[in-house]
């Protein structure tokens, strides 16, 4: 009789990612600077001119599941498209400037503790893959201002989409080109929804209650970037084999 493979659960990912980020401590203290410089950055945010939109946490009654395709740090003072209309150039190029500095250094903590976890080489390639991923997603991120009536289709499809393409973040930072990586995706999740949902749930969960925290929300937020990477590192390893 063959052994019988070790079940996906969403305990069995928590745990392994929890195990993985023991082994590697240098992860965690990476995504804690990315936290810091996030946090001052926002700082920043509130004492310039320019229109921002405030992150609404817990203390406003509102609860989400802030899990991303992508590795997701909450920015407490976020820029909408709309706010660079019509800016003088010099604050054009500072929100401009920012931005790129928070998401580049996102960006190069999601590809390094990839390939850190999963024993791959960080190329420049990859972090261009993975930015440009990243750069469409922020572009066409909307918000909808919807009843219960359409907010929670819409709010079960998303949630649905993010459990299917959890791995997506692995993939990109681990070389797969991008035209392969939703592909392979797709099929990697199969029949591991339900555990891939519970470490949405309590990720996502997690994620949403750190960033609320005044002043230093963001640093919490990164602390769960960290797990982020570690769960989907064990589930990739774990469908790999």
């Amino acid at each position: 009789m063959e052994p019988t493979e070790p079940a996906v659960t969403t305990a069995a990912l928590l745990t392994g990612g929890s195990h993985r980020l023991r082994k590697n401590p240098r992860i965690v203290g990476v995504f804690f600077l990315v936290g810091v410089l996030i946090a001052g950055i926002d700082f920043l945010r509130r004492g310039d001119p320019v229109p921002t939109a405030s992150f609404s946490g817990i203390q406003a009654g509102t609860v989400s599941l802030r899990f991303g395709l992508l590795v997701d740090v909450v920015f407490r003072q976020s820029t909408p498209i709309s706010a660079l209309v019509d800016l003088q150039p010099r604050w054009l190029v500072w929100t401009v400037a920012l931005e790129l500095v928070r998401g580049g250094a996102l960006v190069i903590a999601s590809v390094y503790a990839y390939t850190q976890l999963l024993d791959e080489t960080a190329t420049l390639a990859s972090a261009a893959r993975y930015g440009c991923v990243m750069l469409v997603f922020t572009l066409a991120a909307v918000d909808i201002d919807s009843g219960l009536l359409l907010g929670l289709p819409l709010g079960i499809v998303a949630v649905y989409l993010v459990v299917r393409f959890a791995p997506v973040s692995a993939l990109l930072a681990t070389g797969t080109p991008i035209q392969s990586t939703f592909r392979a995706s797709w099929q990697m999740t199969r029949g591991h929804g339900w555990s891939l949902f519970g470490v949405v749930l309590v990720v996502g969960l997690a994620n949403h209650l750190l960033a609320s925290i005044p002043l230093v929300g963001s640093v919490g937020s990164s602390l769960t970037a960290a797990v982020h990477v570690a769960v989907i590192t064990a589930f990739v390893e774990h469908t790999s084999t």
